[in-house]
């Protein structure tokens, strides 16, 4: 299901993160894997609904802040189930490896149109302080004129521009400011964050 490269990346992750602040997996699942993957993400697209920003009874749209839209795993119909071992591999390996307290994780597919953007923004801050980790799964055919790509700063100074290539996984400090620039051409996208809290 996994592939030996994301295997073997795995072991390289924990130091990667400490270091770097995140870690790039170029090769995640094997290719039918991946094709029944996708083919599940495209039996959820007309679920999906505009993207929100805030927490609970704060939550609304801004779209001079974001344009996605998405809808959370669980709420999805099919089998996520290769996304889940994901999680569960980078969840065994944050505790024994980074020894960060995670206790759960959640996810969501998301869908940028052309047009779409999500400007600067943490995923970790003062109102919502339990995410940890922020991971994107990538499914599209990408080429440079598609765009779409994830930026990923510190102290204001661009650490990584990750592009959205299909069967591509990055994860990252969710304290770290990221945003995704405009996409050209629609960009398709598994997200989710390791986080140290319980339901």
């Amino acid at each position: 299901m996994l592939t030996d490269i994301f295997h073997q990346k795995i072991k390289q992750s924990a130091e990667d993160i400490a270091s770097k602040g995140y870690c790039l997996f170029t090769s995640t699942f094997t290719t039918s894997v991946f094709n029944e993957l996708e083919k599940n993400f495209e039996m959820n697209r007309h679920l999906l609904s505009p993207a929100k920003i805030g927490r609970g009874v704060g939550k609304q749209l801004n779209t001079l802040v974001r344009t996605d839209h998405n809808i959370w795993c669980e709420e999805a119909s099919g089998d996520f189930s290769p996304i889940h071992k994901v999680f569960n591999a980078l969840l065994t390996m944050c505790r024994e490896e980074l020894f960060l307290p995670i206790k759960r994780y959640e996810a969501q597919l998301a869908v940028y149109g052309p047009g779409s953007f999500y400007r600067k923004h943490k995923d970790k801050h003062l109102g919502s302080p339990h995410r940890l980790l922020t991971m994107v799964f990538y499914f599209n055919d990408w080429q440079p004129e598609h765009r779409g790509e994830l930026c990923i700063y510190k102290n204001n100074q661009k650490l990584v521009q990750v592009q959205p290539r299909a069967n591509h996984l990055v994860i990252f400090k969710s304290e770290l400011e990221h945003e995704v620039l405009e996409a050209k051409l629609e960009r398709r996208s598994i997200s989710g964050w390791l986080r140290d809290d319980i339901l």
